[in-house]
């Protein structure tokens, strides 16, 4: 029988994670660094894009394309999971740039966003534009 996947372990510990309803706090394991390149923004994600991802990383990832003039330039090299969740965030982005009349590209990939972007055809949505827009680098093995 196969063993479940391990989980991600959360940011904080069980007794610091609670909010005063004492609800549990799940935290975001996704971080974003973000520099400006010109007149697009180049963002560099981290972590898992993921229901919990969810709520932070949209406003994040929002905010940076309200600020851009161009749109945006994604790098998931370093996403070790994603789910329709987080393929759900980047296809919301990518609506709201185009209805700004800015774009979002990837750049750069893990092994576990292409497949996914693979199997939905949504590489195709993603794809940079310019000299280098031949392909959309994997990162790692």
């Amino acid at each position: 029988m196969p063993e479940p996947a391990p989980r991600a372990q959360p940011l904080v510990s069980p007794e610091v994670a609670r909010v005063d309803s004492g609800a549990p706090f799940v935290p975001c394991r996704a971080t974003v660094a973000v520099r400006q390149d010109g007149d697009r923004a180049s963002v560099v994600v981290r972590g898992e894009l993921d229901f919990d991802a969810d709520r932070w990383l949209r406003t994040d990832l929002d905010d940076v394309l309200s600020r851009s003039v161009d749109g945006i330039t994604l790098d998931l090299g370093a996403v070790d999971f994603c789910d329709c969740a987080g393929l759900n965030i980047l296809l919301t982005l990518r609506k709201r740039a185009l209805e700004q009349g800015r774009t979002v590209a990837i750049r750069a990939v893990s092994p576990t966003v292409q497949r996914l972007l693979d199997l939905t055809g949504a590489d195709e949505l993603f794809q940079p534009q310019g000299p280098l827009s031949d392909r959309i680098d994997t990162v790692g093995p």
